[in-house]
């Protein structure tokens, strides 16, 4: 935990708006919506597993450092659309729950 927050939890079926950076192991960064300067939105629930379950963990205004392991990111398969993320990868956020939308 980076930073706490003070907030409520999502429920799986809520959009949350959040920043984030992922990175691998290696510390090379694959996607960063901080970067960018533009915080996202996203279903709890359409998002990889690991992911799913640490937002649902986490209360609006909270900042934490997450390992996902690959079984709970994009497992033997991998993901080649937007972003190139090799099969069998662990990965890296850093996640800030900005808000819970209604």
């Amino acid at each position: 935990i980076i930073k706490k927050g003070n907030g409520t939890l999502p429920t799986a079926t809520d959009i949350v708006t959040l920043n984030y950076r992922g990175t691998f192991i290696n510390g090379t960064i694959f996607d960063s919506s901080t970067e960018r300067g533009m915080p996202v939105q996203i279903p709890v629930n359409r998002t990889i597993s690991g992911l799913s379950e640490v937002l649902r963990l986490m209360d609006v205004g909270a900042k934490w450092q997450v390992f996902i392991p690959a079984a709970l990111a994009y497992g033997n398969d991998g993901y080649k659309a937007a972003v190139l993320i090799p099969a069998g990868k662990a990965l890296i956020y850093e996640i800030e729950l900005v808000s819970i939308e209604e």
